[in-house]
């Protein structure tokens, strides 16, 4: 079950009257995080990865370093880990060669300061477990990933109380998942405060902007990184702060970093100050808003209109408690709207999509009390900011498409997509039908339909034209009909045929298909499909013309010699008449014609193939011969 929150954002009295904007978020019921709190809370954008207390009152104090994967809609599921639980420090993660690698220091008991500080480094191993990697634990510890050595690799910046009592300041290197120390000191090391990295002279490393106190001071300091681990102290006047948070963000669009930074500077002087940076690591105050401290920032374009928003939770003055919202007007004037306060502090915030459905939503963690009163909650709020109730505009365009060699075509929605928009974007686009075969060929009327991110859609119809130009295969083979004495005889485009194929349907025709004497014929059988493609081969009809009475076809009848180079002698049973004996050509031309004779000279014959015939009382035959 989820319930929607309207929030109307208007200007805090230290900021000049813009525009009111409405912004809409829908509070999540189902996403099954644990509260947190005094600890850190960490995205990549899909997952959670967050430590500190789970509860503090006078009868229990429990703490937890925990995972949670999420399912794409806002649901989230702790996924059990081996790691230390730990309270006022951090967990981090990162992408490593064989999967996530995690990163938790912090407290691990609670009876007396510095609560046994531990560090712990688990690289997945591969096989379904974590190499484990000790580092020097740190209570009110603050750190961050990032390369700071421009390798690849995102090294390991630390501070804190150590479990000695004192401020220390441990930076790591990264080597191949493997963190090496280049520093350990206790010089100018702080606690209780906030670490940001980015690159703000643009000269392609991460400078470092590092906040919080020690036993003799609070400090805000900014270190110049040369790319290898040397770090130069910047003059500033960023003012000094603990229980602090800052970040780096463009806030108005003029391509510089600027500075965010809220926190105490005393036991009752806080601050919440924007700074606007000039590209070389210069930054010149701009505004102030009402001090909070033990608090924690976040950017986001949370309206969509370009510039960039921030989240912020923490105490004000009087320990009252608040988590606010500030929209960009673009120059870097901000409006806070003063009805979206859950009141939690000792918070952490993330932003990032939660539910996919196109806007960064806002995760935070928190106290609503103070220990030993403590009532921890865990909240997530979807963005509906300018809920996208507009429908796309879908666009056809009307294509040609071919059929392939098994006769069969398919198309997706972009295909048929002529230039669709919407004021959001679209995310899909569904065309149906989309697949067609040789049923189809012609004109075919398809709908295309184009869904945004919020699931608004619209339609429209395509012409899909489906032609086959793909001829068929004409195979066929040679073959021998007999005249058995008639005039004539036919045969069809099947008598030839020999397996033709065609990715359609197709029909057969023969160039000849009616003989009445005997010979060698050249045919043409032609294949057409439906779509008029042809293909043509030329085969034989060799035409013959035996005996129609049995009792002839069974006599001994010889020609000889076969071949023949001058005479030809026939020899034929007795109790047969022979009538006249003729020699065609295989053109059917009538050469030789005699009566009842036995030999027939044919030495003035060209050599080639001919047919010889004879006729009797009982009826006739033919027979092919060789003239050398």
């Amino acid at each position: 079950m989820n319930k929607t929150i309207l929030i109307v954002v208007i200007l805090i009295i230290l900021q000049p009257v813009g525009l009111l904007s409405q912004v809409a978020f829908t509070e999540s019921t189902t996403h099954n995080l644990d509260a947190h709190f005094q600890g850190s809370m960490v995205t990549d954008g899909q997952s959670i990865l967050c430590s500190g207390f789970t509860s503090f009152t006078t009868s229990s104090i429990t703490a937890a370093t925990s995972f949670y994967s999420n399912d794409g809609s806002g649901v989230f599921t702790h996924v059990t880990k081996p790691f230390i639980n730990v309270h006022n420090g951090f967990a981090l993660y990162y992408d490593g060669t064989n999967g996530k690698n995690f990163v938790v220091v912090g407290g691990t008991t609670f009876s007396a300061t510095p609560f046994n500080p531990e560090g712990k480094i688990y690289i997945d191993n591969g096989s379904g477990g974590y190499t484990t990697q000790t580092i020097i634990g740190l209570f009110q510890a603050i750190g961050i990933l990032v390369d700071l050595d421009n390798d690849g690799d995102l090294d390991l910046w630390t501070e804190g109380i150590d479990e000695n009592s004192d401020a220390r300041k441990v930076i790591y290197r990264n080597d191949n998942d493997l963190f090496v120390e280049v520093l350990n000191t206790t010089t100018g090391a702080r606690y209780s405060g906030s670490l940001s990295a980015a690159d703000t002279d643009n000269d392609g490393d991460l400078d470092v902007l590092r906040s919080g106190q020690n036993t003799s001071s609070i400090d805000t300091d900014f270190y110049r990184n040369d790319g290898s681990f040397v770090f130069t102290s910047i003059t500033n006047t960023i003012s000094d702060v603990s229980l602090s948070s800052h970040i780096f963000v463009d806030i108005n669009n003029d391509g510089n970093l600027d500075i965010i930074i809220s926190g105490s500077e005393g036991s009752t002087d806080f601050i919440f100050k924007v700074y606007i940076g000039d590209g070389n690591n210069n930054f010149t105050f701009s505004l102030s808003y009402t001090g909070m401290y033990s608090s924690s920032i976040k950017s986001d374009d949370v309206d969509n209109d370009g510039d960039q928003d921030f989240y912020i939770n923490g105490k004000l003055l009087g320990g009252i408690k608040g988590t606010y919202l500030y929209l960009n007007d673009g120059s870097g004037n901000f409006s806070q709207d003063e009805s979206f306060n859950p009141g939690v502090h000792e918070g952490m915030i993330v932003v990032f999509n939660v539910d996919n459905q196109g806007y960064n939503d806002f995760v935070f963690m928190g106290d609503i009390f103070s220990p030993p009163f403590s009532d921890p909650v865990a909240k997530v709020y979807l963005n509906d900011f300018g809920v996208d109730a507009e429908d796309p505009n879908a666009v056809c365009q009307n294509i040609t498409v071919e059929l392939d060699t098994n006769g069969n075509v398919s198309i997706i929605g972009t295909d048929v997509d002529g230039g669709s928009t919407d004021n959001v974007g679209i995310v899909s686009y569904t065309v149906s039908p989309n697949i067609f075969n040789c049923g189809n060929i012609g004109a075919n009327s398809v709908t295309l339909t184009v869904e945004d991110a919020a699931g608004n859609t619209d339609i429209c119809t395509a012409t899909i034209t489906v032609v086959d130009d793909i001829p068929p295969v004409t195979v066929g083979h040679n073959i021998t009909i007999n005249l058995n004495g008639n005039t004539s005889i036919s045969i069809t485009a099947d008598d030839i045929d020999n397996g033709s194929t065609d990715n359609c349907n197709f029909s057969q025709t023969l160039s000849m298909d009616t003989f009445t004497a005997i010979g060698i014929y050249n045919v043409d059988l032609t294949s057409t499909d439906d779509s008029s493609n042809s293909d043509t081969e030329t085969y034989q009809v060799t035409v013959i013309n035996t005996l129609g009475i049995d009792d002839f076809t069974k006599v001994s009848f010889k020609i000889a010699p076969n071949p023949v180079g001058a005479v030809i002698h026939f020899e034929v049973s007795s109790q047969f008449q022979v009538k006249s004996v003729t020699i065609i050509d295989i053109t059917g031309r009538l050469l030789i014609q005699e009566g009842d004779i036995r030999d027939i000279n044919v030495q003035h014959l060209p050599s080639g193939t001919y047919f010889v015939k004879v006729v009797s009382n009982k009826g006739s035959i033919s027979k092919r011969i060789i003239k050398q």
